[in-house]
């Protein structure tokens, strides 16, 4: 027998003796405490009686308080029960959205990682560019279309489908990082410097060292690794 219908069985009879002792005590109460002849009493005291005659006796002498409180203890019964439903069936629900969400995650973290890698490559290149001569941008130009490319074969709502609003938010905070970046490469202002334009470069890849963070820790691991960069709060130790 499964634990859930093991659990509902006891629940069903923990509440089923629970109001049927409520009832008998009231019945009780109400037999122990009428102002009745005596000789027409079940009993001189409940001490005195005979069990289960003497419930049987005061269910008929008060038969209207006794139908009542059948009635109810079998409403509130039902009640209880359905309660106990519903219940159950949305932690089963809550259970398999947590389950199905995290499947989701993995999905998402696998179409995502090709467009990391390759902005990781970006802020490679970038890095150099930056501590090298202007024949190394040939190298951001070359990593900035293979990202351009990755992104052209990334479907935005196909990696958010099932996922929860919380890593939604953080994977299209991904996303919008490098779409940053490409429209910063492909749009510079003709007002920047070399050297400026390749540090708006770096400003927009670097910030998804916290974004990757929250979104799969081993995907910022890649990150951090294939741009040989750490986080601005994380400094390399020396």
């Amino acid at each position: 027998m499964r634990p859930a219908v093991s659990r509902r069985i006891v629940w069903a009879f923990t509440i089923g003796l629970g109001l049927i002792l409520l009832a008998s005590g009231i019945l009780v109460f109400a037999e122990a405490t009428a102002l009745s002849d005596e000789a027409k009493r079940c009993a001189p005291s409940i001490w005195q009686s005979q069990w289960p005659r003497y419930l049987g006796c005061a269910m008929t002498t008060h038969e209207g308080l006794a139908g009542g409180l059948i009635g109810a203890a079998g409403a509130l019964f039902a009640a209880l029960l359905a309660i106990d439903a519903i219940q159950e069936r949305t932690s089963r629900g809550s259970d398999r959205q947590k389950l199905e969400q995290a499947e989701a995650k993995i999905a998402a973290v696998v179409r995502i990682t090709p467009l990391v890698h390759a902005a990781a490559e970006c802020l490679f290149s970038v890095d150099k560019a930056i501590n090298g001569s202007p024949e190394t941008d040939k190298l951001v130009a070359l990593a900035t279309s293979h990202l351009n490319a990755e992104m052209s074969r990334f479907v935005v709502p196909e990696s958010l489908r099932g996922l929860g609003l919380e890593d939604r938010l953080v994977c299209l905070t991904i996303v919008g990082a490098i779409n940053v970046f490409a429209t910063v490469s492909e749009r510079p202002s003709p007002t920047q410097t070399r050297v400026r334009r390749l540090e708006s470069q770096r400003d927009a890849l670097i910030k998804l060292h916290a974004h990757l963070r929250a979104f799969d820790p081993d995907l910022a691991q890649m990150f951090a690794r294939d741009s040989e960069t750490f986080p601005p709060e994380s400094p390399p130790a020396t």
